[in-house]
């Protein structure tokens, strides 16, 4: 009987046997090149400034952590200036009210709705493990070396590499203090340089590549049961901190990088990392999460100089007198354990499947050419992809077009659709590969789906953008352009499976109690809008995006939901950090239409032939309504305030270009970081009085009877603007 299972079990089987019996070296914890420095809980939260590592050295303010001291909570964040992470104190204060509300109880940490739904209720940050004397928190500022010169007299080595010594012992030990530390936190308010030229947000803080690095050597540990999911801390005010699972496939090699030098530093230790997860799991018997893992690397590593682990397996040898595209397909079947290109494993995926999230279009191809199903399904659930478990229902089908979609394949995409794939095939739940695609935030794939078909199903695609974890301004640009409807109501059957899951976690949700976001979401959710889900799942820059692009923001669908608005960071600072829409733009009585121009005319007198020219900015089309400008009091003050804050909005958003404007928008800047850069911006203000005027069934003239004063209204324009 062994020698049975012996002939007939694959490669892969064999060497994770190996390994179990330690017949292979598996990789050994990364080292620390550079003391893991922390700062106690009590020392942060006594803080009223944040100074650089050296001088919290001298005042003896650091700690070398070491296990068993207690618990570690590594935070990244993002950096204002160029010199300085936080010169006026504003995230870091975010991070200490945040920190006081949980140990207080005001606070509580809850998981976000994708993850919730996906995964369950996972366990949370609590108020006990903030224990005073017991929690250490690992801040790069304060730990890493920062002044060359204090650095040099640490360390009495010679000035010329003295800095990038021991800086670079500690960046290379970022993976290894990720691993020492139970929490991850991902501080990122919403907040302004100092300058006034960038805002800063949850989706700055993913565009970095050092956070797709940190957030992916954090995802790489897998511990997403013991609390290390991205703890996102984003407003001091609120009562609400949010744990996320990552379910996108994000690469360093996608954000950006300051020195562009760290991007070769980063490819190495992301590889390593990913390897010595790999090995783990075949260690622990897991090839279905090997398998996921090991296709996954290409998206992971994109970008980055570095090849994937794809010779784990020892012994491959090409077949004889095969071609490159047979000789991949044998090495992928050979990696992966798998006989022949038609198999399907114990999990429910087929070959295919695991190809199309490896986004390698020619594998996919070649697969394709062996009679592969190209609207080939995953017959079971899959949580590490962001695939439906379905409420202990386990027929949940996933086509590989949805798996490609979720890594952001294009090619793939239009590999499987000119193969036959069905763009609008859905799951059980409903789940098409475009709202895979909108969920993940994956542009190319989307892109490369409304190049195949002018009758994709647009509809809901909004609120997917809304309540995924990819919920860019870009994403909903690319959908508003493709006639989704930005006042899409959401109305299931109430029979279907989602509308069975929004009424149980409607009846979960506890008004003014402990709830959660899916359960407030399956409270308001029959009727809502993008919006209304944008502001309660906490996606600022989606509902931002959704208002500039003409949402309602006076629309509810429950008496309750107005006060949602709470949840807006900001409100009551005079600006909201994305764009005028938080602030019930439409009720302060402003209303906006941007047009981009390289060159404008605006005839200003037809008798003299009198015209103003500006050149490359904007057009603003503007008209004031009713509470515009109230008589005084309070009301004056609200709406002096809400005025200058959309002007504000309006010169700080990326509404403008520097050169020829691209499709997507994804060229846009603002108004004041084109002007920074020197390069001339113009702003041309049309009075348009038919943006608040109405014409009804049997109206013969257009009614202005919500309209500003006139002598008001001219005056307004200038008062904001000047």
């Amino acid at each position: 009987m062994r020698c049975f299972k012996n002939r007939c079990s694959t490669p892969l089987e064999r060497f994770a046997a190996s390994l179990t019996r330690g017949d292979v070296d598996t990789p050994q914890e990364f080292p620390i090149l550079f003391p893991m420095y922390t700062v106690l809980l009590d020392v942060v939260l006594q803080m009223t400034s944040v100074r650089p590592h050296e001088q919290l050295v001298e005042e003896g303010a650091l700690t070398i952590f070491k296990e068993g001291m207690g618990q570690a909570l590594f935070v990244s964040h993002q950096w204002v200036t160029k010199s300085h992470p936080d010169p006026e104190f504003k995230q870091f204060r975010v991070l200490q009210e945040a920190l006081q509300n949980i140990m207080s109880g005001v606070s509580q940490v809850s998981t976000d709705m994708i993850t919730e739904a996906i995964f369950g209720l996972t366990k949370a940050l609590s108020a006990s493990e903030l224990q005073p004397g017991k929690l250490f928190l690992w801040y790069d500022y304060f730990c890493c070396p920062q002044d060359p010169v204090l650095t040099l007299h640490c360390s009495g080595q010679k000035a010329g590499n003295a800095i990038e010594s021991n800086q670079q012992r500690a960046i290379s030990s970022i993976p290894a203090y990720i691993s020492k530390c139970k929490f991850f936190m991902a501080l990122c308010p919403v907040v302004e340089s100092p300058d006034e030229s960038q805002v800063f947000s949850q989706f700055t803080w993913a565009g970095r590549g050092s956070g797709y690095w940190f957030a992916g050597l954090n995802n790489a540990k897998g511990r997403i049961n013991e609390g290390s999911g991205r703890w996102a801390g984003q407003s001091e005010r609120d009562t609400e901190q949010e744990i996320t699972t990552p379910l996108t496939v994000d690469s360093p090699g996608d954000g950006q990088f300051s020195v562009e030098q760290d991007r070769a530093a980063v490819a190495p230790v992301l590889k390593s990392v990913l390897k010595s997860k790999l090995l783990m799991h075949l260690v622990e018997g897991d090839f279905v999460n090997y398998r996921i893992l090991l296709n996954q690397q290409n998206a992971r590593l994109r970008g980055l100089p570095a090849e994937s682990n794809d010779d784990l397996v020892p012994g491959f040898e090409p077949p004889s007198h095969a071609g490159k595209a047979e000789t991949a397909l044998a090495k992928f079947l050979y990696q992966n354990g798998f006989k022949h290109p038609l198999e399907r494993d114990k999990a429910g995926w087929s070959t295919l499947c695991y190809a199309s999230v490896r986004g390698d279009p020619d594998l996919v191809q070649a697969l394709l050419s062996c009679r592969a199903n190209p609207n080939d399904k995953i017959t079971r659930a899959q949580p590490q992809l962001g695939i439906d478990k379905g409420i202990s229902v386990r027929g949940i089908l996933q086509t590989a077009l949805s798996c490609a979609c979720y890594v952001d394949d294009a090619e793939a995409v239009h590999r499987l659709c000119d193969s036959g794939g069905d763009p609008n095939e859905t799951n059980t739940f409903g789940v098409s590969a475009l709202r895979q695609a909108c969920v993940t935030g994956s542009l190319h794939a989307m892109a490369a789906l409304f190049e195949h078909t002018d009758k994709l199903d647009m509809s809901l695609s909004l609120h997917w953008v809304a309540m995924g974890q990819g919920g860019s301004a870009k994403a909903i640009d690319m959908l508003i352009n493709a006639r989704a409807d930005v006042n899409e109501r959401y109305r299931p059957n109430m029979f279907s499976p989602f509308g069975m899951l929004w009424r149980i976690k409607g009846l979960q949700h506890n008004p003014g109690g402990k709830t959660t976001q899916l359960r407030i979401v399956g409270y308001h959710h029959y009727g809502a809008t993008p919006l209304m889900i944008a502001i309660i799942c906490g996606n600022y820059e989606a509902a931002a995006a959704l208002l500039v692009r003409g949402a309602r923001c006076e629309s509810t669908n429950s008496p309750e939901l107005p006060e949602l608005w709470a949840f807006v960071p900001g409100r009551d600072k005079g600006y909201d950090g994305c764009s005028p829409a938080s602030v019930k733009f439409s009720p302060a009585g402003i209303h906006v239409v941007v047009q981009r121009c390289s060159k404008a005319r605006l005839l200003l007198a037809e008798s003299e032939d009198k015209w103003a020219e500006v050149g490359r900015g904007l057009v603003l089309h503007v008209s004031f309504s009713k509470g515009a400008a109230s008589e005084a009091g309070a009301d004056s003050e609200v709406a002096a305030r809400c005025l200058k804050q959309a002007a504000k909005s309006l010169l700080t958003a990326p509404l403008s270009s520097s050169g020829q404007w691209q499709s997507d928008h994804a060229d846009a800047e603002s108004v004041l970081k084109l002007c920074s850069r020197g390069e001339a911006q113009s702003l041309l203000i049309v009075p348009q009085a038919s943006l608040v005027c109405k014409l009804e069934l049997g109206d013969r003239n257009l009614k202005y009877h919500q309209q500003c004063p006139r002598d008001t209204a001219a005056a307004l324009p200038r008062t904001e603007f000047h």
